[in-house]
């Protein structure tokens, strides 16, 4: 459900973009608000995709839970097949964290030359996306906790680190000069 999340970083970016292009007073930006636009469609169904992509790899996971395990062999093809369905759970949160990182220079943009009536909506999607990126790193944590692979585990948890803090970094930075700014056109 992570990906929902970014699905909605991404829609409230292309609205943004779209009620940029709705103005008058900011034609000289229309070109990168069309990109943004079209771009955060992208995102968005490339993120509800992600939701069915979670939904199945969660559902191999139970079925291989559900293998038999009463000889050896059993038991070897049923750690096999929950090996592989683990790290299939763990790599589709992992690309969910990675497109994230796709939505935050939409959302660094629509918040510093999109429409300023609508910045508030850019703070939102700034928080959206991290909640999304918090979430699927969560996901991918757990999943790894589950995998035997220890190189796999340790390389996929180094990445997910690094992605998640790198997309804190800067959206926290938007969400932060967000508020700044409402806060200080408030006096």
């Amino acid at each position: 459900m992570a990906a929902l999340a970014g699905s909605l970083g991404a829609a409230l970016a292309g609205m943004v973009a779209q009620l940029t292009l709705a103005s008058k007073k900011y034609r000289d930006v229309s070109p990168e608000m069309e990109g943004i636009r079209a771009e955060a469609r992208r995102l968005m169904d490339v993120f509800k995709g992600k939701v069915k992509e979670d939904s199945e790899a969660f559902d191999k996971v139970i079925k291989a839970m559900r293998l038999p395990r009463m000889s050896e062999e059993e038991k070897a093809a049923r750690q096999s097949a929950l090996e592989q369905a683990f790290k299939e759970a763990a790599e589709v949160p992992a690309s969910v964290l990675h497109l994230c990182g796709e939505v935050a220079p939409l959302i660094e943009a629509i918040a510093a030359r999109g429409n300023q009536a609508s910045l508030s909506d850019a703070g939102v999607a700034s928080l959206m996306c991290i909640a999304c990126g918090e979430g699927a790193a969560l996901n991918v944590l757990i999943n790894l906790a589950s995998i035997k692979d220890q190189e796999f585990r340790a390389t996929r948890k180094r990445q997910v680190i690094e992605d998640l803090d790198a997309l804190k970094a800067r959206l926290q930075a938007v969400a932060s000069d967000v508020r700044s700014r409402l806060e200080n056109a408030v006096q």
